[in-house]
């Protein structure tokens, strides 16, 4: 859930409180997760602070997990961080989980006062911090370094998991080091996401880690219809021009000319998950054979779509696509 309603609308309140009465309809159907997505000093009200709105959530379920998909974690103080994160997850019982990302929009870094091509060292050294914090309730940010407690500590011995995001070889090696999963976005074309995963097997291999059943969640869009080719131009092609276009934008640095803006026309069908629900269940079997994912993340409502059309969506894809992928659900936290 990036919470923006897409188009140049700003979110108002009845805009959240569908999307919390969303993440009720998740959990009644017997869905596993509800992510949030994070983005700052934008025109189109993308959810800035997920830890806030996760709360608001673990209050209205019980058993729902709540992830942050992907939480910046160089943008923020590694204390900040880690203090909100322990009380979401006592708010809610334990069911949080850390998707944590390195971010790329100049102008985020900027708001911050930060020097982006730190993200790397920031993002290793805030995962560091967040294991000894979670685990010992210490971190030594100090007068001089000393040691000062870090609370309230969270109820997951160890802390939330933390599934690391990339697809870049480096991040993917820092993945298999650090992380106790992988956070794959794969927004559009989908198939794509595969090629990083013998980079990534490589990686825990030489880390000396498990690779058979390391947690992957694949985030995808997803939407399921009888219909999909007047799905998609009616309803999914506009909202992803729209999301592509934010992307474009975002990776334009200072002084870079403006991108043009993202022809929906010249957009496909096939680079996403819109079909019918065989058609999504072959696919995902497909993908899966490729990229072993243990775990799917779908956009619930993508930009301009209403709270009727995503709901019937997500009784779909509860009904016909995910008991094809029924059993115990894996686990979220890699051995080794």
């Amino acid at each position: 859930m990036d919470l923006r309603p897409g188009q140049g609308r700003q979110p108002d309140a009845t805009f959240y409180a569908e999307r919390l009465e969303e993440a009720e309809l998740i959990e009644q159907l017997g869905l596993g997760a509800v992510w949030g997505s994070e983005h700052h000093g934008d025109t189109d009200g993308h959810l800035s602070q997920q830890l806030p709105f996760l709360a608001a959530v673990a209050a209205r379920t019980g058993s729902l997990r709540l992830g942050t998909g992907v939480l910046l974690l160089p943008l923020h103080r590694p204390r900040d961080v880690a203090e909100q994160a322990g009380v979401v997850d006592l708010v809610s019982g334990g069911r949080l989980l850390l998707g944590l990302g390195n971010g790329y929009v100049q102008h985020e870094f900027d708001a911050y006062g930060l020097d982006r091509s730190a993200r790397g060292r920031r993002m290793e050294e805030g995962v560091a911090y967040l294991r000894r914090a979670f685990s010992e309730g210490l971190a030594a940010d100090g007068h001089d370094g000393t040691d000062l407690p870090v609370g309230p500590r969270p109820v997951q011995p160890g802390g939330p998991p933390l599934l690391l995001g990339g697809m870049a070889p480096k991040a993917l090696e820092r993945v298999a080091r650090l992380g106790d999963g992988w956070f794959c976005l794969a927004h559009y074309r989908y198939q794509k996401a595969a090629e990083a995963w013998p980079v990534l097997r490589e990686a825990l291999e030489k880390a000396g880690r498990p690779v058979e059943g390391f947690p992957i969640v694949i985030g995808v869009h997803l939407w399921v219809s009888d219909d999909p080719e007047r799905a998609w131009a009616a309803q999914l092609a506009p909202g992803l021009a729209f999301q592509l276009g934010r992307y474009t934008e975002w990776s334009t640095d200072r002084g870079q000319p403006a991108p043009p803006p993202i022809d929906q026309q010249r957009l496909k069908r096939s680079a996403v998950l819109c079909d019918t629900p065989e058609g999504v269940r072959t696919a995902l079997v497909e993908l899966q054979e490729q990229l072993p994912f243990t775990h799917v993340c779908l956009w619930s409502r993508p930009a301009g779509v209403g709270h009727e059309d995503a709901c019937a969506n997500l009784e779909r894809v509860a009904a016909e696509v995910a008991p094809a992928f029924a059993g115990p659900e894996p686990p979220w936290r890699a051995a080794g």
